[in-house]
């Protein structure tokens, strides 16, 4: 059996440091974790996924950004008055 231990590895990550994210997607999408996640169970199950639920990432975008983003992208061209929009 592997000595592999994601758990061990997850425990020691600092959620403070700045790259934080980059450590558990490196940690979390490694070749070991791959086999190894399929055998997980029990408490060790409960553990991975309160700890996943905590550390996920959350962005944010400000309103304002939001609000542009909809203009733009639901603004269309004006349609001359001489021009039938259902003609096409």
């Amino acid at each position: 059996m592997s000595s592999f231990n994601p758990l061990g590895q997850l425990r020691r990550l600092d959620g403070s440091s700045p790259g934080f994210h980059d450590q558990l997607s490196h940690v979390l999408y490694g070749e070991e974790y791959k086999k190894w996640v399929s055998s997980i169970d029990g408490d060790d199950l409960v553990w991975l996924v309160d700890y996943l639920d905590k550390v996920r990432c959350h962005v944010a975008v400000p309103d304002p950004l939001l609000t542009q983003s909809r203009l733009s992208t639901v603004s269309t061209p004006p349609v001359p008055d001489s021009e039938n929009v259902y003609a096409n």
